[in-house]
């Protein structure tokens, strides 16, 4: 899932700037990316808020303000899908 993650997001290339590993050998299940102009903080709390309820981790880290996103077997999908609405959403707000 974190390599349809990483396809999803790689669709708002001028507006967010995936952090994460993108060769297979190196890919885990978790995706972290930062945004070029907004606040990684902000989007958690929308996407928090939205009819889906995401949990992310913000990561503040090395002043990273990225957001984390892990992906696991019990996945899908359809879920991905949504946190692509959710930020498509956020980039329009």
């Amino acid at each position: 899932m974190s390599l349809y993650t990483q396809n999803g997001l790689e669709k708002f290339k001028g507006d967010v700037k995936i952090l994460s590993p993108k060769e297979d050998i190196s890919r885990g299940a978790q995706t972290a990316f930062t945004f070029i102009k907004k606040d990684a903080q902000k989007f958690i709390e929308f996407a928090a808020k939205s009819k889906h309820r995401f949990t992310l981790r913000h990561v503040h880290e090395g002043k990273l303000n990225a957001v984390r996103v892990s992906t696991h077997y019990y996945n899908n999908e359809s879920q991905i899908n949504a946190l692509m609405e959710t930020l498509d959403a956020y980039l329009e707000s």
